[in-house]
């Protein structure tokens, strides 16, 4: 079945750029850079976020939420997350879908189309728990 595979080729490249960028931030501990590694989900939160900013269409780029923090440094978020709210979560979840069924590509189109920052940032959030969990699930990431 397309869309297992799709999906399973998905979870590799995020596991290989998920990979690569364990391993830039290990040379950026080495060399005294960042004084800690940010956990595995939050690596990976950073991770999509590269993703759907390299997959948006020219001049649509949708902005990373916590861009231009440090490596290592997160921020708690004082509201709900934003997939929470009734109006986005059916949006959500039918990107999410398409992400999985169809191509992160596509879907990151779709998103692009919607113009729209709290859907971005709840896209981003809710795609990055599902990878996650996917990861979880294949045992490529232990629980933290």
């Amino acid at each position: 079945m397309e869309t297992g595979t799709n999906l399973e080729q998905q979870i590799t490249e995020m596991e290989q750029a998920l990979a690569a960028k364990r391993a830039q931030l290990e040379g950026q501990q080495t060399a005294g850079e960042i004084s800690a590694l940010p956990s595995e989900k939050e690596t990976l939160h950073e991770v999509v976020g590269e993703k759907i900013t390299e997959l948006a269409p020219a001049g649509s780029r949708p902005a990373q939420s916590g861009a231009g923090l440090l490596p290592g440094v997160s921020v708690a978020p004082a509201d709900p997350p934003a997939y929470l709210s009734p109006e986005l979560k059916d949006k959500v979840q039918a990107l999410v879908s398409v992400a999985f069924s169809k191509s992160l590509a596509e879907a990151v189109q779709l998103l692009a189309e919607e113009n729209n920052p709290a859907l971005n940032d709840a896209f981003h959030d809710v795609l990055t728990d599902q990878f996650y969990e996917e990861l979880l699930k294949q045992g490529k990431l232990k629980p933290i």
